[in-house]
C-alpha cells in the first residue's frame, strides 16, 4: 500500500513537470495518493485498536486528509480555469 502512495505521487509530479497542473488525471493522481495514505494509516491503526493499544499517531490520517484537500483545491481551480476559457 505504501508503494501505491509513492507511485501516485511520482505520477503526479511527473505530470506537473509536463505542465498539466489542472488536468483531471493529475488531480486524480493526487487524490489517489491521499486515499492510499489513509489506507496505510488504517492498516497500521486497526490491529492496534483491536488490541486496545492506541499508541498510533494520527499523522498518517492528517497527511492523507491534507493531500485530499489539496486535490480538491486543484479540482476547484480546474473548474475555474474551464469557466475562464468559456468566457474569453
Amino acid at each position: 500500500m505504501a508503494f501505491m502512495v509513492w507511485w501516485n505521487f511520482w505520477n503526479f509530479f511527473k505530470r506537473l513537470k509536463e505542465g498539466h497542473l489542472f488536468d483531471p488525471l493529475t488531480v486524480k493522481r493526487l487524490a489517489n495518493a491521499g486515499r492510499w495514505k489513509i489506507a496505510v494509516w488504517a492498516y497500521l491503526f486497526i490491529p492496534l485498536w483491536l488490541e486496545n493499544s492506541l499508541a498510533v499517531h494520527a499523522d498518517g490520517l492528517f497527511a492523507g486528509c491534507g493531500i485530499i484537500f489539496t486535490a480538491w483545491l486543484l479540482r476547484e481551480g480546474q473548474t475555474l480555469e474551464e469557466d475562464q476559457k468559456l468566457t474569453v
